[in-house]
């Protein structure tokens, strides 16, 4: 599908050429060479997907979001992800970022589908961020979603979880006209301090949802996305083992600087079903450090279609975000273990498709422009 919006749609975003890492990783040369047995890489990154074996191979995994190793949070069992980079491996002295690959949404999606990996995406639609009456029906029709599913939509530059809101098509456009249409002025003004000060004083006071509409609010991008909610098989939780929970499932890999792609060296194997253009990675290959299962709060296996009226809106879509985001923001985060067969198939599935998002040289301000103006 032909992605919406303005050719200028993401220029109001902050691209500054600012190292995006903690001062405790590059304050000594020590930071990059940690001992000469280290295998080096040029970048550690995280893959957020949603994976289901009960569906047909090209169907099974998508990636939700990508994220830079540094900057992302192992919690639980995750954490013997960060203890093998920290023991296994170290940077290169010329190492890359890639920031705008993993902090825009939009730009994320897009690379998917010119790299010829559309999917690995959840269908997904860029719209401006101006509501019109028509624009949730117009949503529902580009992601072919049902009446009775959701969508999830999403600030282009926002991470962690900020912004996300999982909206049921029957609350769509009530949630839209309230996330597009913000209090202006003195209101806003009064109501973004007032969140900052009950944040800050007291914890969080609002609703998950009025939550997110600060977000929303205070964002300076002029676009956000729509993408088609996907489910996940039902994992447990360790202390919630009565609990069947839609995670999320994340993998951890590290690219290495290809010497020569001809010999084959980081040759990855393809999977028969996956169609991609002849053309080998170049630049990179990669290794799996493993992965784990990210979990929601609550279980949706109880889930009924909610109806306009069953519910206000804050209470639905408190409801659904609970059900399926990972509670990371949450005092209560909850992970679980992935099935080595299943961790295995999602990792073959990405091998081809990361090295060649990461080759295309430095993606800054030039590749944004190119990319809008298509």
């Amino acid at each position: 599908m032909r992605v919406a919006g303005r050719p200028n749609a993401l220029a109001g975003q902050n691209f500054q050429a600012k190292s995006p890492y903690p001062e405790s990783w590059e304050t000594s040369g020590e930071s990059m060479s940690r001992e000469k047995s280290a295998t080096p890489v040029v970048f550690w990154g995280i893959c957020d997907c949603k994976y289901d074996p009960k569906l047909p191979p090209k169907e099974r995994v998508r990636v939700l979001e990508l994220g830079d190793g540094r900057q992302s949070r192992f919690s639980s069992h995750g954490h013997k992800i960060k203890e093998k980079f920290e023991s296994d491996y170290a940077f290169e002295r010329h190492y890359i970022t890639r920031p705008l690959l993993t902090e825009n949404k939009r730009f994320t999606h897009d690379r998917f589908v010119q790299e010829g990996f559309a999917h690995l995406r959840p269908l997904t639609g860029s719209y401006e961020r101006r509501y019109e009456q028509q624009l949730a029906k117009r949503i529902q029709q580009d992601l072919m979603v049902d009446t009775g599913d959701a969508v999830v939509l999403k600030l282009c530059n926002r991470t962690r979880g900020a912004g996300v809101v999982i909206a049921p098509v029957v609350h769509l456009d009530a949630a839209l006209r309230r996330l597009l249409t913000p209090p202006a002025g003195e209101s806003l003004d009064s109501i973004l301090a007032m969140g900052e000060q009950q944040e800050d004083a007291m914890g969080r006071h609002c609703s998950d949802f009025e939550e997110q509409c600060l977000h929303w609010w205070s964002n300076e991008c002029p676009v956000f996305i729509a993408e088609q909610r996907l489910r996940s098989q039902y994992v447990t939780a360790e202390e919630a083992p009565d609990l069947m929970l839609d995670g999320t499932l994340r993998v951890s890999f590290v690219l290495h600087q290809a010497a020569d792609s001809s010999d084959g060296v980081g040759a990855s194997v393809t999977p028969s079903w996956m169609e991609i253009p002849d053309e080998k990675c170049e630049s990179f290959t990669i290794s799996w450090l493993g992965g784990y299962w990210k979990l929601p709060r609550k279980s949706p296996v109880a889930e009924s279609v909610p109806s306009a009226g069953a519910q206000s809106l804050e209470e639905s879509l408190d409801d659904v975000r609970a059900q399926t985001v990972s509670s990371f923001s949450t005092a209560e985060k909850r992970t679980a273990p992935v099935e080595a067969a299943h961790l295995d198939e999602v990792c073959e599935a990405l091998t081809p498709a990361l090295p060649r998002l990461f080759q295309a040289g430095p993606l800054g301000m030039q590749a944004l422009l190119g990319n809008t103006r298509k």
